[in-house]
């Protein structure tokens, strides 16, 4: 079976425009994608840069298409900490030197559904193990089991189908969590997202915000939890 280059494939798709760039842009992000789930590693870790980007001649405009699609993910790179990337959300159309960007769900399929070929990235010949889920009514493969869905505009926390939480009140706290879980597509740990405020004790407001998000549950599915240095965030499925 032939198995077409990114550019022979993103030509047949209907939906989307200037190849070429689009091309670059997918398979950087594809490549990123690879390697982080072949080391076993967050995505975030190996978010691609916006500098990298332009090297490649891949204008804000085409980051931006991308980002519309929900084909990739932005967020903006912080300090590093603990050996780890950090990073905060950040709006998609808001790009900056800092900007740093992963393949989404929606891109992830896309670049599956081509059955593009893409060089191997195994390393020491371990294999991923997959299997089958559902994604929007088609099948595709996936390296991990189903996720959580984060609803932010109706404050809502989804896992297989069945609502999990729903924040009747703005809970600026709960939501930035959250919200950064989403967009790093649910990775088993986030750097605390939270901002800074004067007098308050950083690892004491996580500690409160995570206690917080374990209360009121509808479908028992997800703990949250501290990472041990106060300075973290996991979760993960029950039951």
């Amino acid at each position: 079976m032939h198995l077409l280059s990114f550019e022979e494939a993103l030509r047949r798709h209907a939906s989307l425009r200037d190849e070429a760039l689009l091309t670059a842009a997918l398979e950087m992000l594809w490549r990123a994608y690879r390697y982080a789930a072949d080391s076993g590693l967050d995505a975030w870790e190996f978010a691609v840069e916006i500098d990298e980007f332009r090297r490649a001649q891949v204008s804000h405009s085409e980051l931006r298409w991308l980002l519309s699609q929900g084909y990739a993910a932005h967020a903006m790179e912080t300090a590093s900490a603990e050996g780890r990337r950090r990073f905060r959300l950040a709006h998609c159309g808001l790009l900056g030197a800092s900007s740093c960007f992963i393949i989404a769900e929606a891109g992830v399929a896309l670049a599956e559904s081509l059955n593009v070929a893409v060089p191997s990235t195994k390393l020491d010949g371990k294999k991923s193990t997959t299997r089958t889920i559902e994604l929007g009514g088609a099948k595709r493969r996936s390296t991990v089991d189903a996720k959580p869905n984060w609803d932010a505009q109706r404050r809502e926390l989804w896992i297989d189908g069945r609502l999990v939480k729903r924040l009747r009140q703005q809970s600026s706290n709960q939501q930035a969590i959250l919200d950064v879980f989403e967009v790093a597509n649910w990775p088993s740990r986030i750097a605390d997202p939270l901002p800074l405020q004067p007098g308050q004790c950083p690892k004491r407001r996580l500690h409160d915000a995570v206690k917080c998000l374990n209360r009121h549950h509808r479908h028992e599915a997800i703990r949250f939890s501290g990472d041990g240095s106060g300075q973290g965030v996991l979760w993960e499925r029950i039951g």
